[in-house]
């Protein structure tokens, strides 16, 4: 017959074990999952990438732009963006008064989603493309696309494995 001492030092012993691999599994994870980095704010590599990107934010929202960076990572060749553009002076962009509105005839619902911009680039031999973007999509457009294949380690939650 079992004692309650024998009992409770078999379930110690298995509690810690159980403890000591969630705690491992959770150390792993965490590294592996999040190789990405933020460039800080005033870096060379976040200058090329909103750089990158204006060009493109001019043909549909008409210069100046500045972004609101609410997102932006990098791993390698490969970075994620996540923009709010916006006036100098944080003045908010009118859609309706913008190139895009009258090049591209588009009615968006910017009141709803606002003018958010999600931008994925790729650098091929020191040079930082776009691959994809959009602005104010209210979807997860790029979810279970051939961009998850490339973009996947740096956006975990939306590109599932």
């Amino acid at each position: 017959m079992l004692s309650v001492h024998t009992v409770w030092k078999h379930f110690s012993v298995m509690s810690f074990h159980i403890l000591a691999l969630t705690i491992m599994v959770s150390i792993a994870a965490s590294t592996t999952a999040f190789a990405w980095q933020e460039p800080p704010r005033g870096s060379k590599l976040r200058k090329d990438l909103m750089n990158t990107i204006r060009p493109i934010a001019g043909l549909h929202l008409t210069p100046p732009i500045e972004f609101v960076v609410r997102d932006l990572r990098v791993d390698g060749d490969f970075a994620f963006a996540l923009l709010d553009p916006q006036r100098p002076g944080g003045i908010p962009i009118d859609w309706y008064s913008t190139l895009g509105s009258s090049l591209f005839r588009t009615q968006r619902d910017f009141e709803n989603f606002g003018i958010e911009m999600i931008v994925f680039f790729e650098r091929v031999r020191g040079i930082w493309y776009i691959r994809d973007y959009s602005i104010g999509a209210s979807d997860l457009w790029y979810a279970g696309s051939r961009l998850c294949a490339d973009y996947g380690h740096i956006q975990p939650y939306t590109c599932l494995r």
